[in-house]
């Protein structure tokens, strides 16, 4: 008689085994640390491969610092209902529920690092994602998810730390490699609850001098060259990964087909000379009516070259007129527009190298570099 009870227990202690082995496979899917405008509006989203993931009560999230220190551990205290493969799980605070308009699953606090921390879902780290100066190495993370040169290396305020779901955008085993610098990149917003509501990121104003939505910043105008950009995407700061061309940029490392000739200034190690100078042998001129010309390409270290029209009150103020032509590869371009009454047209020609960074314009009468207000793009 008793082992025959035994082997009921032993059987029905296997049935439950099986959902709950299964339930622990969820992966971290997106991390998002807020915004500029309500840096409290963090989430993270879990996400089941396989049906029946869906027994999480009991089960933790955990939020880490760079030194591996736990700061945050929320509960769940209820499976959730729907426990379909691809399904998702919004773990969120009060200010994401309210910014994307959509209900969440469990609640969190914002504690989310910038600069480097780690989320893990269930007490035993059953799946992980490090991100900037996280620095133990426990064997969950593999390398932490790092862009070196953009935003010091950690996360991005209004960016959310997504999983790489390859080509077919479903969650596979095979999708997590257990090294958060290989399965994870920077991507938009995208939260999805349990229920299959999906997050609306909210409309913004560039412009309002309101920081709204997934803006950066907002000074009350669409112009750049200010310390925000005309998208109010940016603050115009070197290593932002965000080329800002009218705050004087020229390439920035995390984003540079060759981030070894990109200064930590943002400038260009190899950029041109200025192109066709007083003392050059081939100054800017006109060949014919219509016909400039202007010094080689060798002459200056120029890779291709850009040319402003302007009118003689906008030279004097830094303004060369707009964009006339760029990417120009021979040492010549026409114009045949021709000045009405009282009108004349003045020009100026720049170089770019292989990065497509402008070199100087020269220097003004009292020695100091020429302004470009207008750079082309």
């Amino acid at each position: 008689m008793s082992k025959a009870v035994a082997a009921v227990v032993l059987v029905t202690g296997l049935a439950l085994a099986t959902p709950l082995r299964a339930s622990t496979s969820l992966k971290v899917t997106e991390v998002f640390p807020g915004t500029a405008g309500s840096p409290s509006a963090q989430y993270i989203v879990l996400q089941m491969y396989a049906a029946g993931q869906n027994l999480v009560n009991g089960q933790t999230v955990r939020v880490f610092d760079a030194a591996g220190t736990v700061i945050g551990t929320f509960t769940f205290t209820a499976n959730v209902t729907n426990g379909g493969s691809q399904t998702r799980i919004l773990i969120a605070t009060t200010e994401a529920v309210t910014l994307f308009g959509i209900p969440r699953d469990l609640a969190m606090t914002a504690l989310i690092p910038l600069a480097g921390g780690k989320v893990c879902f269930d007490n035993t780290n059953v799946d992980c994602v490090a991100w900037g100066n996280y620095s133990p190495v426990d064997g969950t993370v593999g390398t932490p998810f790092s862009k070196p040169n953009c935003y010091s290396g950690g996360l991005r305020q209004g960016q959310a730390l997504a999983r790489n779901l390859n080509a077919n955008g479903t969650l596979e085993a095979a999708d997590d490699t257990n090294d958060s610098l290989a399965d994870f990149f920077l991507d938009l917003p995208a939260p999805r609850n349990n229920s299959g509501n999906v997050g609306a990121i909210p409309a913004s104003t560039c412009g309002n001098t309101t920081v709204e939505a997934l803006e950066f910043c907002d000074d009350g105008n669409t112009l750049g060259g200010d310390g925000c950009n005309a998208s109010c995407t940016g603050a115009e700061v070197c290593g932002d990964c965000m080329l800002d061309l009218e705050a004087g940029e020229c390439c920035e490392r995390g984003i540079s087909p060759n981030p070894g000739n990109c200064t930590a200034q943002c400038k260009s190690i190899t950029a041109p000379t200025e192109v066709s100078p007083a003392s050059s042998l081939e100054p800017l001129r006109f060949a014919d009516a219509d016909t400039l010309l202007w010094e080689s390409a060798a002459a200056s270290g120029s890779f291709t070259f850009t040319l402003y029209r302007g009118t003689p009150p906008g030279v004097r103020l830094g303004d060369y007129g707009p964009c006339f032509g760029s990417e120009i590869i021979d040492s010549t371009a026409d114009d045949l527009e021709t000045p009405t009454a009282k009108q004349a047209f003045t020009y100026v020609v720049a170089g770019r190298d292989d990065l497509n960074c402008e070199g100087t314009l020269g220097n003004m009468s009292n020695g100091t570099p020429r302004p470009n207000l207008n750079p082309c793009p």
